[in-house]
């Protein structure tokens, strides 16, 4: 019933219908998307849409020892991260074969403007920190989009 659901006001009067035929389940796990509006999406070109925007810091790292000093240093910033506005998730990616080590924040699209204007909240200052690191090499950056499908 939600997915058919387009705006907020008929989510609540979905939610409130069906909290009255008893379905107590349904209403708790639909409660906080009363607050959510709907996404808008961009589109680069036909059929090609997407409404987050993701910022990519990535490393090759040497070995173990400089794997877990780049972890060290992701940490101190993690909380700050998922604390920007429009932040809808921090993924790290770690390749063990190519040594891959990849920060992946996503924002939403209409915030990102924001977030690209104050330098990409702690980049140049995280980047820094991890060029340090011995065993550290190509330190790099990439803007891309991102849809669920």
């Amino acid at each position: 019933v939600a997915s058919q659901v387009g705006r907020q006001e008929d989510l609540r009067l979905v939610v409130a219908l069906d909290a009255t035929d008893g379905a107590m389940n349904f209403l708790k796990n639909m409660v906080g998307l009363m607050s959510l509006k709907a996404k808008e999406q961009q589109t680069i070109c036909e059929g090609v849409t997407f409404d987050t925007i993701a910022r990519e810091w990535r490393l090759k790292w040497a070995d173990k020892e400089a794997l877990a000093e780049v972890q060290k240093v992701v940490d101190t910033y993690l909380a700050g991260i998922k604390a920007t506005v429009g932040c809808t998730s921090v993924q790290r990616v770690v390749c063990g074969t190519c040594l891959d080590y990849k920060l992946i924040v996503a924002i939403d699209a209409d915030a990102f403007a924001a977030f690209e204007q104050s330098g990409f909240g702690p980049e140049k200052e995280l980047l820094d920190k991890l060029k340090a690191i011995h065993g550290v090499s190509t330190v790099e950056t990439q803007t891309y989009t991102l849809m669920a499908l």
